[in-house]
């Protein structure tokens, strides 16, 4: 599908979705970070970590995930492009549709870009489902409306949560981490 609404953009805040529930799962998501940080993405905020059942394929383990707020001057195609050479640097297999994963990065939101073309989704195309990327989205910027819908994330957030059907359980971090968690 063709772009739906795109505008040029010189800085963009940006917010991605990090996951992993194979190995050292909190390490793998710290190292992501930590490679697209390398990788030029200005690091602005990171949430807690946040331990979340499996959506779709439920037969494998609980995942860590957290989302990073960060600036870029990529486009949307780039940042997605960057974003699949940090997993498979960190070595990621093309695997069963939601099923265990290394590491997943996935953009959510790119400032107010509603972007759909060739696969990509600006937001995410899951974005309004799912409570591991609403909890850490909401407890970075608990203002974030949806650019699409015009709904507030905050309230989503708190829908989704009544339902009890996800289950999204905040980590004890003792050990350090490359950004502090947002307040």
């Amino acid at each position: 599908m063709a772009s739906k609404y795109l505008k040029e953009m010189s800085m963009a805040i940006t917010y991605i979705g990090i996951g992993s529930n194979i190995g050292s799962r909190k390490e793998n998501c710290l190292k992501a970070i930590e490679l697209l940080e390398i990788q030029g993405l200005k690091i602005l905020a990171r949430s807690s970590l946040y331990e979340t059942s499996p959506i779709g394929y439920v037969h494998q383990d609980w995942f860590i995930n957290c989302v990073i707020k960060g600036l870029t001057q990529l486009s949307p195609k780039d940042l997605l492009l960057s974003l699949k050479a940090t997993e498979h640097s960190m070595g990621r297999k093309a695997m069963l549709k939601w099923g265990p994963r290394l590491i997943d990065l996935d953009i959510l939101l790119c400032g107010d870009l509603i972007f759909e073309e060739n696969g990509l989704s600006i937001p995410h195309k899951y974005l309004m489902e799912r409570l591991f990327v609403l909890e850490p989205l909401v407890e970075i910027d608990p203002g974030l409306v949806h650019p699409a819908s015009g709904i507030s994330l905050s309230s989503l957030h708190s829908k989704i949560k009544a339902d009890g059907r996800q289950i999204v359980n905040k980590v004890i971090d003792p050990a350090p981490c490359p950004l502090p968690p947002a307040e």
